[in-house]
């Protein structure tokens, strides 16, 4: 059977004192093989709480790994209002990118929380409107989804996200991601390792 990978980008759990600047957590970035089901490498970088490491940090786990493949990604915001830019992302790596979006998202109230707590707001904002300027939704047994395809064409990622939509409307890879993440990130917290 023909292998189909991806490589999906999750982040892990911090505690709430951590927000604004305060320490970091993981970033973990997992090739995943659709026809069997499994997960194939594995690569973990920290990424600071609200800062704007999280697209560069992301880029070096994609490359670390060496494999060109979709990477799908849990929406545009990591590690609080750190921010993914999933164009960079493509054109600093040559590999597509899907933004799956688990919750609808309202640009007001983001808008508000960005202007309230950064000074780099703009900068931040202009990621997140771009890429939800050009979502797109996914019909699923779950609900409705979107997603915005960013490299390929929304036919690609679709089929894409149908393929990783296993068990959940949540795709199997970024489950498995989070999960990794948050494991991990939970272990560093309980053994006293506050920035990684």
């Amino acid at each position: 059977m023909l292998k189909q990978r991806v490589v999906a980008i999750d982040d892990g759990f911090f505690p709430t004192y951590y927000k604004y600047f305060k320490g970091s957590t993981v970033l973990a970035a997992i090739v995943y093989d659709l026809s069997e089901k499994n997960v194939e490498a594995i690569a973990i970088s920290d990424v600071s709480i609200d800062g704007l490491d999280a697209t560069n940090k992301a880029i070096s786990l994609v490359k670390l790994l060496n494999i060109n493949v979709p990477i799908i990604l849990d929406g545009v915001t990591y590690a609080g209002f750190n921010i993914v830019d999933p164009h960079k992302l493509f054109s600093e790596t040559s590999c597509p990118v899907i933004v799956f979006f688990r919750h609808q998202l309202s640009i007001d109230r983001i808008r508000r929380a960005l202007v309230k707590h950064f000074h780099d707001y703009e900068l931040r904002l202009s990621v997140i409107e771009r890429v939800l300027e050009w979502r797109a939704k996914i019909y699923t047994w779950w609900g409705i989804y979107e997603y915005t395809p960013v490299g390929l064409s929304e036919n690609t990622a679709l089929s894409i996200l149908r393929k990783s939509q296993i068990y959940s409307p949540e795709p199997e890879p970024l489950r498995v991601a989070g999960m990794l993440a948050s494991k991990v990130s939970r272990t560093l917290i309980s053994r006293g390792v506050h920035a990684l």
